[in-house]
């Protein structure tokens, strides 16, 4: 299966928490941190998130060396030891970071699933519905024949798969997903969050 590149792709998150080439490092980090909560939320997801963590060093890794070239070392020594402990577990990672660039365990999956979970949770809150009716609808939203060619091929999950699997691995951090449509996303219509979620991630 192909893998990813060594870097991260853009994070849908408010512009404070922006990645672009400019950024401070500590910038990144926090970035990076929230991202990889609201991608692998649960506890037993921690090895997801530290190879995340190990991308997003990398990253900044780059930057030091292009903007701050005699620092570069000292501060990526001390980013390092701050978020790791020590190099051990960060060379360990960088030998196994890589996810899918694709399907099943890739980040674009992982950012489907959650503003999946963001729609059924945004749903049931405006139209005062429970979550069992809102994923009905959202779920034949995503079936609905004018939608289907804008998904990119990702599964349109039935009411039953939302809830028993997007929303329990998701809930903890719904709202996290939710907020990056009016954070970020102010211009898309309701119904196209998903793809506008989908084009800052892949």
């Amino acid at each position: 299966m192909e893998a990813t590149p060594r870097h991260l792709p853009p994070l849908p998150l408010p512009a404070f928490f922006d990645t672009l080439e400019q950024s401070e490092p500590m910038e990144i980090l926090t970035a990076s941190k929230i991202a990889s909560r609201m991608l692998w939320p649960e506890v037993a997801e921690e090895r997801s998130r530290s190879l995340y963590m190990t991308l997003a060093l990398r990253k900044i890794h780059d930057l030091l060396l292009a903007t701050d070239k005699e620092q570069a070392n000292t501060i990526f020594t001390e980013l390092v030891e701050y978020y790791f402990g020590d190099w051990q577990q960060y060379s360990q990672n960088l030998v196994l970071a890589n996810f899918p660039s694709q399907g099943k365990g890739s980040i674009a999956e992982r950012a489907w699933q959650g503003g999946v979970a963001a729609i059924l949770f945004l749903y049931a809150v405006r139209n005062e519905v429970s979550l069992t009716a809102a994923a009905k609808a959202v779920s034949d939203e995503f079936r609905n024949p004018a939608l289907v060619k804008d998904l990119y091929g990702l599964n349109t999950p039935a009411p039953e798969n939302i809830m028993k699997n997007y929303w329990p691995r998701f809930q903890s951090v719904a709202h996290f997903w939710a907020a990056t449509r009016y954070f970020v996303m102010p211009e898309c219509a309701f119904q196209k969050f998903w793809l506008c979620a989908l084009k800052m991630w892949i």
